[in-house]
């Protein structure tokens, strides 16, 4: 800036370049009392700015043996014209040794002493570090570590799990040399005993040297025999509003887990020797359990796991992968599968036995406790259906105690009636009491996933109606794999060639009762209030939802074929002059109205055949109108 005129007086401020301002070198020297005759040991030394109290590193450098080394040049003063502070330090010796004294400060030079450690002086480290392949947890594994000079046992120690040992040797040769690696090498060799039941030597490494002269030896050991992996199994109890259930409630419920394994495409469950561990939970928990890594080929088994639950409950199930995030390895990681059981409520299917078991539809119920009553209807995927707040798609929740079910209009429907069933609900099962010809209860039967399969057969048929829980199927899930890329993986299945995989998006299994189609019907939906506006109508069971009959200029519907199952649609073509004698179902409960002027192209895919006389009228006017369109 400008010189300050203060009267008479006048002040001039110059800045020094930085090029000309006071510069100051430092210097660190190292001695080592008690060392070796040709001494290779190591010290870091480090120059520090001292500024405000606290340390700001400058340069750090490195002295090997006795010596002495310079940092660069720095700034004497601050850009304040301070003096700056400075001082050295010294870290990381290579050797166990004392300080001797503090450092001795002549200037800008500090020296350093050191004594090394009588059991250092002049000897080699040796480092032994010893490995367990194939072993999760090695902590509790020991074994006992030789140091062989000349063949000759000199030194021992024990180690435990993956840790290491060390030992101290001669490194000088008779003409007072440092030994090379080679004559290591040949001079001191490592062996190992006190090895554990079950486990054997894999190998010793060839020796190595690090910056710092120390010699480090690996020792590796293997499982003799059987390698394991851990598999883990959790449990989840969920309450039947899919809340998680408390532990102490939960408690009360017990699962079995079956470990399984892919064997030549087919899931076979392991014997109970093969596997190492409990294998029961009780309530939400987790269990850990040992199983064979691999087969007799060296290749890694694919596992799975399902759970059985012990006692009568009634549930729904599905899965969720356990994967290690830290650990990738087949062996060392854990993997395994989570079971999430949600308490169920009870579902009512009613199926057709007289036509290959087709859902039946339009079948009337109720289910009576004391004076109470739930009324209803079977819908298109014959599950019962009802306006009632306490059937929500299919799901009926009932408080605990004894209900009788009832068809009510099964004989005008032609179909045998069945008897009137008794269930009884529990806190967390659903079961049917059966009961002799005076009425006397002889037992009960479990629900597991909360359906009651009803099946009807036609009034007539030799068969009788039956009374049943719908089959439940927990597939075994695969345990995932670290590497998706291995066989297997992370890839859900359900076949010889993918088993297992996660659960089904309807997890109740068989048809898909309660509304646990993927296609949102939700146990009926609008099928289900579609059914019920039409209570005083007669109620016609499904037939066949799948054909479509196309009508063209030569040709008039015959009848349309009945394919038993939900394929693909029929087209049928017939010649001009056939009649038809009957028409597909309907979707809705009014037809179009057809001209003598309009010539149909198509019918519209049916649902019911409520209206089948007024269907066969159509088809009548419709040829009519064909025929007189031609003319």
């Amino acid at each position: 800036g400008n010189p300050i005129v203060d009267g008479t007086k006048y002040i001039f401020t110059n800045k020094v370049d930085d090029s000309a301002a006071d510069k100051v070198q430092y210097s660190a020297q190292k001695i080592w009392q008690n060392a070796a005759k040709n001494n290779q040991n190591k010290v870091d030394v480090t120059l520090y700015a001292v500024k405000a109290g606290n340390k700001e590193e400058v340069q750090k450098l490195t002295i090997t043996g006795n010596a002495q080394v310079q940092f660069d040049e720095v700034n004497k003063y601050g850009e304040d014209g301070e003096e700056i502070k400075y001082t050295v330090e010294e870290s990381n010796p290579s050797v166990a040794s004392q300080m001797v004294g503090n450092p001795i400060v002549d200037g800008t030079k500090y020296i350093f002493t050191n004594k090394v450690d009588d059991s250092a002086a002049d000897k080699l480290t040796i480092k032994v570090t010893k490995e367990w392949l194939g072993v999760e947890d090695p902590s509790n594994l020991t074994a006992k570590i030789h140091l062989l000079e000349n063949g000759d046992d000199i030194d021992n120690g024990d180690v435990k799990g993956n840790n290491s040992v060390i030992f101290t040797a001669d490194k000088f040769d008779s003409d007072g040399n440092p030994l090379t690696l080679d004559q290591i090498k040949a001079k001191y060799t490592i062996s190992e005993t006190n090895i554990p039941e079950g486990y054997k030597l894999d190998s010793v490494s060839e020796p190595s040297m690090d910056e710092n002269g120390v010699v480090n030896y690996t020792v590796k050991n293997i499982v003799d025999g059987t390698v394991y992996r851990t598999l883990v199994a959790e449990k989840q109890w969920l309450n039947r509003d899919a809340s998680p259930m408390s532990n102490e409630d939960a408690a009360k419920y017990q699962v079995k887990i079956t470990v399984s394994k892919l064997v030549d495409g087919n899931i076979t469950p392991l014997l109970d020797e093969e596997v190492k561990g409990d294998l029961t939970i009780t309530g939400n928990g987790e269990i850990k359990f040992k199983v064979p890594a691999k087969d007799d080929k060296g290749d890694f088994i694919k596992y799975y796991l399902s759970e059985k639950v012990i006692g009568q409950v009634s549930y729904i199930q599905r899965t969720e992968d356990i994967k290690d995030p830290e650990n990738k390895d087949q062996i060392q990681g854990l993997y395994g599968v989570k079971f999430i059981n949600q308490l169920q409520d009870l579902t009512i299917k009613k199926l057709d036995g007289s036509n290959n078991n087709q859902a039946l539809q339009g079948i009337d119920f109720t289910i009576v406790k004391d004076n109470d009553m739930i009324s209803g209807t079977t819908n298109s995927d014959g599950v019962l259906v009802s306006n009632d707040s306490r059937v929500e798609n299919g799901k009926i929740s009932l408080s605990e105690g004894d209900y009788t079910v009832s068809e009510t209009n099964a004989e005008s429907m032609g179909y045998k009636a069945t008897t009137p069933v008794t269930l009884r609900v529990t806190t967390d099962s659903i079961l049917i009491v059966n009961k002799d010809e005076n009425g006397n209860e002889i037992g009960t039967t479990l629900l597991p996933n909360g359906v009651l399969k009803i099946t009807d057969y036609s009034l007539g048929s030799e068969d009788n109606p039956k009374v049943e829980p719908e089959d439940k199927q927990d597939d075994p899930t695969p345990v995932p794999d670290p590497d998706p890329n291995q066989p297997g993986g992370d890839q859900p299945g359900g076949s010889p060639d993918s088993p297992g995989g996660q659960q089904d998006p309807n997890p109740q299994g068989g048809d898909s009762p309660g509304g646990n189609n993927q296609d949102d019907s939700s146990g009926g939906g609008d099928s289900g209030d579609r059914d019920r506006d039409r209570d005083n109508e007669p109620r016609t069971p499904r037939i066949n939802p799948q054909q479509t009959v196309t009508v063209n200029d030569d040709a008039t519907p015959l009848s349309v074929p009945d394919t038993g199952n939900n394929g693909d649609a029929d087209t049928v073509t017939v010649d001009e002059e056939t009649t038809p004698l009957s028409a597909p179902n309907t979707d809705s409960d009014e037809l179009e109205e057809i001209t003598e002027d309009e010539v149909p192209l198509s019918l519209p895919k049916t649902g019911s055949q409520d209206n089948m006389l007024y269907v066969i009228l159509g088809m009548a006017m419709a040829i009519l109108g064909i025929k007189k369109f031609r003319k």
